[in-house]
C-alpha cells in the first residue's frame, strides 16, 4: 500500500473511531453525576435565600473526557478483535485495508486506557469511581473478545458498558446520594440498558433483509424509562435551580421557570418519539443500508436526553451538549456510525 497523506490518515482514524457516536460518549457520566445529585451548595445571604446550586467544572470535565477515552478504547479494541472477520467481510475498514497498522491501533488502545484511568482517579474522591471505570474497561474487553458467540450475551455486555459509563458519574457522588436520587439513577440505568440492548440486537443482523428486527421492542421501552427518569429529575431539580437563579436576579416569575423546564421536556418527547418511530420502522422489511442509517441516528438521539438532564443545572454545559447533536449528524455523512 502506498504511503498515506496526513488527511487520509486522519480520515482513517475517524472511521476507526466512528466519530458520529463519539459525541454521545462524554455526557453519560455527566448525566449520572447530575441525576445522583452531584451538585454543591454555596451559602449566600439574600433574605430568605440560603442556598445557591452549582456544579464542579473540573470533575465534570475529567469524567466526560475519561468516558470519551474509554469509549474510544472500546472501538479500537473492537476492530483489533474483529480483524480476521473484517478481512473477510469488511476489507475496506482501516485495519484490514492497512490504512492503520495493528501496532498503531494497539498503542492507541493502551494510551486511551491509561488516560481514562488517570482522569478518573483525578476526579474521584472515593474508590468507587475508579472501580467503576476499571469494571467498564474489563466489560469492554469481555464484549470484544469473549461475548460474540451469543447474540443476547454480546448485546447485554454492550448495554452494560453504556450503563457503567453512566455509573462512573453516579459513583463520583456515592455514597452521599439521597434515596430518591438513587431510585432515579436506577430507573435511568435500567432504561439505558434496554435501549442499548435493543439497538445492539437489531444491529447484529443489520446486513440482512428481514421482515422484522428482533429486539426492537426494547428500544422504545428503554427510551420511556430514560425519559421518565430524566423528566422527574428536571421537575425535582427546578426548585433548587429556582433558588439559585432568583438569587442572582435572572428569574423573577414562575412563568420564566416554566420556560427553563420546557426545552428539556421537549427534548425528552423528541427522544421518545424517535425511539417509537424506530420501533415501527424496524417492524417492516427494510434494506440493510436503511437499517444502518437508522441505528446510527438512534445512537445519536441519546444526546437529546442527555441535554435534557444537563440544561436545568448548567445552561452553558447544556448548550455545549446540544451542539453535539448537529455535529454528530453532520459527521455521520462522512463516517460510518453503526
Amino acid at each position: 500500500m502506498s504511503e498515506m497523506t496526513f488527511t487520509g490518515k486522519l480520515r482513517a482514524w475517524g472511521r476507526l473511531l466512528r466519530i458520529p457516536n463519539l459525541f454521545t460518549a462524554p455526557w453519560d457520566p455527566v448525566c449520572g453525576f447530575l441525576i445522583a445529585g452531584g451538585v454543591f451548595f454555596q451559602t449566600i445571604d439574600m433574605g430568605d435565600i440560603s442556598d445557591c446550586v452549582g456544579i464542579h467544572p473540573e470533575k465534570i470535565v475529567s469524567l466526560a473526557v475519561a468516558a470519551l477515552c474509554a469509549y474510544a478504547f472500546g472501538l479500537v479494541t473492537n476492530d483489533i478483535a474483529d480483524l480476521k472477520t473484517d478481512m473477510a467481510e469488511r476489507s475496506e475498514r482501516p485495519l484490514p485495508s492497512g490504512e492503520i497498522s495493528m501496532k498503531e491501533a494497539s498503542i492507541a488502545a493502551v494510551v486511551l486506557c491509561i488516560v481514562a484511568l488517570e482522569l478518573t482517579s483525578f476526579a474521584a474522591e472515593t474508590m468507587y469511581t475508579c472501580f467503576c471505570m476499571m469494571l467498564l474497561l474489563v466489560v469492554i474487553l469481555l464484549y470484544n473478545y469473549c461475548g460474540r458467540r451469543s447474540a443476547l450475551l454480546s448485546s447485554a455486555l454492550m448495554a452494560l458498558c453504556r450503563v457503567l459509563s453512566f455509573g462512573i458519574g453516579v459513583a463520583a457522588v456515592y455514597p452521599e446520594i439521597p434515596f430518591p436520587d438513587m431510585m432515579l439513577c436506577a430507573l435511568y440505568a435500567a432504561g439505558m440498558f434496554l435501549f442499548i440492548l435493543g439497538i445492539t440486537l437489531v444491529a447484529r443482523r443489520e446486513t440482512e433483509t428481514l421482515k422484522s428486527r428482533p429486539g426492537r421492542i426494547f428500544i422504545p421501552a428503554g427510551a420511556l424509562l430514560m425519559a421518565l427518569a430524566a423528566g422527574l429529575r428536571i421537575l425535582s431539580s427546578t426548585p433548587s435551580c429556582a433558588i439559585s437563579m432568583t438569587a442572582s436576579g435572572r428569574v423573577s416569575s414562575a412563568g420564566e421557570l416554566d420556560i427553563i423546564m420546557l426545552p428539556g421536556l421537549l427534548l425528552l418527547l423528541l427522544f421518545f418519539g424517535a425511539s417509537a418511530e424506530a420501533w415501527l420502522a424496524f417492524g417492516k422489511m427494510q434494506e440493510p443500508a436503511a437499517v444502518q442509517k437508522k441505528i446510527g441516528f438512534l445512537i445519536r438521539t441519546l444526546i437529546l436526553v442527555q441535554c435534557a438532564v444537563i440544561l436545568p443545572f448548567s445552561l452553558s454545559l447544556g448548550i455545549t451538549a446540544t451542539c453535539c447533536f448537529p455535529l454528530a449528524c453532520l459527521t455521520s455523512r462522512k463516517f460510518y456510525g453503526s
